[in-house]
């Protein structure tokens, strides 16, 4: 942010010269097994916009992560590469495969229920991840909602892609700054 303020000295009632002060920010990314699990735990428990359900809706998902995060932990633990490697690539597989990438979430769309007062309804998600149309030409199962506001799947992601670089497995040109 930049922005224009006087100088603090005032002589004979003049405030002093127009000094620019611009704002710098630093920031530096930390991903690691333990704020993954913490991530997941957020995800899991706080809801996104006025839709009042978690990013993780569904509680099958919900396990399938933290087990996902425990072999994670486990293979890093283990200081294998190989099993490092594959538990990544297993959890991002996990996410990708489970997730609802949509623009903005439309409830009405996505969790319709019965009709109401002559109106269209939602029926929240219960505990197991439901499944939701896609386009014209099926269904598919979201476990994990990822929209423009609320980009939980992408985050995930980027988190997981951090861990493989902080653990030397690049596949590709990474796409996060090293720091």
């Amino acid at each position: 942010m930049v922005s224009v303020c006087r100088a603090a000295d005032v002589v004979n009632g003049v405030p002093g010269a127009a000094q620019v002060h611009k704002d710098t920010w630093t920031w530096r990314v930390v991903a690691n097994v333990d704020t993954l699990e913490n991530l997941i735990e957020v995800m899991h428990g706080g809801a996104v916009g006025t839709l009042e359900v978690p990013c993780i809706i569904g509680e099958d998902m919900y396990d399938a992560l933290v087990k996902a995060k425990d072999r994670l932990r486990t293979a890093i633990t283990g200081g294998n590469a190989t099993e490092i490697g594959n538990a990544i690539f297993d959890f991002e597989a996990l996410v990708v495969s489970n997730c609802l990438f949509v623009d903005v979430l439309d409830p009405l769309l996505e969790f319709p229920g019965p009709m109401q007062f002559s109106a269209p309804n939602i029926q929240p998600p219960g505990n197991l991840a439901p499944s939701v149309k896609v386009g014209t030409q099926g269904t598919a199962i979201a476990g994990i909602i990822d929209t423009i506001e609320n980009p939980c799947c992408c985050k995930l992601l980027v988190d997981l892609e951090w861990i493989a670089l902080k653990n030397g497995l690049v596949g590709q040109q990474p796409t996060l700054p090293l720091f």
